[in-house]
């Protein structure tokens, strides 16, 4: 019960490395000592769940690159598809959009993910509330109903 729990926490509350949770953050969050941890966090790596670390600590892998990492460290084989789509998607056209975009606007990545988080979109709430605008709460404050 525990592992599912981890597993939910850092996927909630420490999605990507920049995320990260320290093992004494998570050893005081769920009362248990660092090779406990360090446990279910193997086991929840042999389920397939991608959890990552780094030097900053553990985190719920949320970009293909981190996914990628967490699988190679893992030890798991990286299998190339077999499927005759595999490379030719909307999925690829829209990675390929934003690379390209990347390289003539570097802050194209953070201007996107602020547009989603503003939008309202299901799913696409900030993390971290403070680090983006309050826009519900200065937008219309002259405004009379």
């Amino acid at each position: 019960m525990q592992k599912e729990l981890l597993a939910e926490h850092l996927r909630r509350y420490h999605p990507g490395a920049l995320c990260a949770a320290t093992s004494r953050e998570l050893e005081r969050t769920f009362s248990i000592k660092g090779t406990e941890l360090r446990q279910l966090v193997n086991q929840l790596r042999r389920a397939g769940i991608p959890i990552a670390s780094n030097s900053s600590g553990y985190f719920y892998a949320a970009t293909e690159q981190e996914v990628r990492t967490a699988v190679k460290e893992s030890g798991f084989p990286i299998v190339k598809s077999r499927c005759p789509a595999d490379g030719v998607t909307t999925r690829e056209d829209t990675k390929d959009f934003v690379r390209e975009r990347c390289r003539t606007d570097r802050a194209f990545r953070q201007k996107t993910l602020h547009a989603l988080q503003e939008s309202g979109i299901d799913g696409w709430r900030p993390l971290h509330p403070a680090r983006t605008s309050n826009k519900e709460d200065t937008a219309h404050a002259d405004t009379t109903l």
